[in-house]
């Protein structure tokens, strides 16, 4: 095991147009300062809040207007995160809930199928990303030994639901929280986790209506060998600032 390993950003849920601004500045300039052979997105790139179910009856709201923003805002990140990565970098999406919220839009408003679909309003094969059909398909994103995927358990031990359920090593978003599972398997030597990766967005946002939660702001660093043997590290973000795994602070002071 001498080759290089290839260095992987994962993002976890994002959901613009609800980002933390200043904790996605100073992830950017981690990400600017290093070289990188692919980006994930842990699915939950974008919220659409003016698709769920808190803004049903909602006659004030311009759906395909909040529709054309929540677009316009993503497609303004991606160019952005192509940019730092360089164009010779692989990029996944993977299809979160969120995003299947525009799905079910589209069953009650088929006049828009063909043209707001995430793939194609975002011009994914354009900007060659690779579009992880997650949510809707059950696809996972595979990096040598490590996969990822958006996740779907919850609960306070979602991270064995999701090591028991699938049986390997597993990242995922979902729950906006840091959760680890491991477990070894007898007789070769064989170590399996599943872990959640956090979150990039803002802890206020509107529906939890003030409440607490366990939310995380994070992000995961991977190295992946030819062979599939990888080391990952999960990068805890507090008040938009954080040290990095080579040592180095971003965000404000």
């Amino acid at each position: 095991m001498t080759s290089k390993p290839a260095r992987w950003i994962v993002l976890p849920d994002t959901h613009l147009p609800y980002e933390d601004k200043a904790t996605l500045r100073a992830v950017e300039h981690y990400m600017a300062d290093h070289q990188w052979a692919g980006w994930i997105q842990l699915g939950d790139l974008i919220d659409f809040n003016e698709l769920s179910r808190f803004e049903v009856g909602n006659n004030r709201l311009d759906k395909v207007g909040a529709i054309q923003k929540s677009y316009a805002a993503t497609a303004a990140f991606l160019t952005r995160h192509r940019s730092i990565i360089g164009r010779k970098a692989r990029m996944g999406y993977i299809e979160g809930n969120h995003e299947d919220r525009i799905t079910q839009y589209l069953e009650k408003n088929p006049e828009g199928v063909g043209m707001l679909e995430v793939p194609l309003a975002l011009k994914l094969s354009d900007r060659r990303i690779e579009w992880v059909p997650y949510w809707s398909k059950g696809t996972l994103f595979r990096l040598g030994n490590a996969y990822f995927c958006h996740g779907r358990a919850t609960g306070i031990n979602h991270a064995r639901k999701m090591l028991d359920r699938y049986g390997v090593c597993l990242y995922y978003g979902h729950l906006h929280d840091l959760n680890l599972a491991s477990k070894a398997t007898w007789g070769n030597s064989k170590t399996l986790e599943a872990g959640s990766l956090g979150c990039l967005c803002r802890y206020d946002q509107t529906y939890l209506k003030g409440n607490p939660t366990n939310w995380q702001q994070a992000f995961g660093v991977f190295h992946i060998w030819p062979d599939g043997f990888y080391q990952h590290f999960t990068v805890r973000i507090f008040k938009s600032r954080f040290i990095s795994p080579e040592g180095k602070q971003y965000g404000s002071r």
